[in-house]
């Protein structure tokens, strides 16, 4: 996918259609890959239980480790969606030139899928030199030939242009657009 990780998704699970990762539509359960251009360290901070707690999850546990070399921190809160409770699983680590954040989520009442969900985020593996092309991975195509935008990038699934290829935007337009 467009995605520079790769993962043994859990048993019955099957790539996701509207994001990067898997999901296992009958019990709504999934993992989500996203890749942000954000330093490790600042997003590392950001992670505190009062900040959590403003998007709606509760922080069960927080383990720092070692992941493929790397310091890592993978989080285990609790949130509610759509009158259902989730547990979810985020496994964060990179540098400061951007961040992994792997999202299992699966519901309170699915326990049997929590091991195997904890499974799938520590198989993952970053592959830094693959070449991705966000465009082709997309379930869509952009007709860009009458406008003056340019791809600048791909997060979770979105698709980022700007009218000189660069997030943030440079020029003195300003002019973006986000698809997804």
């Amino acid at each position: 996918g467009g995605t520079k990780i790769a993962m043994i998704p859990p048993q019955n699970f099957t790539k996701a259609t509207t994001f990067s990762g898997f999901q296992q539509v009958e019990t709504n359960a999934s993992i989500m890959i996203s890749e942000l251009p954000a330093p490790y360290s600042a997003l590392i901070k950001s992670f505190t239980a009062e900040n959590l707690k403003t998007r709606g999850m509760e922080l069960l546990k927080k383990e720092e480790i070692t992941f493929q070399g790397q310091p890592a921190v993978i989080y285990k809160v609790k949130q509610s969606a759509q009158g259902v409770l989730f547990v979810k699983y985020i496994l964060v680590f990179g540098d400061e030139k951007g961040v992994v954040m792997l999202n299992g989520t699966f519901p309170e009442n699915e326990i049997s899928l929590e091991e195997s969900i904890r499974k799938a985020l520590y198989s993952s593996i970053y592959q830094k030199d693959k070449v991705v092309n966000p465009l082709e991975d997309a379930p869509f195509q952009i007709d860009l030939k009458d406008s003056n935008l340019k791809f600048a990038n791909a997060i979770s699934g979105m698709l980022l242009f700007t009218s000189d290829g660069f997030a943030p935007v440079k020029s003195t337009d300003k002019a973006f657009f986000f698809v997804c």
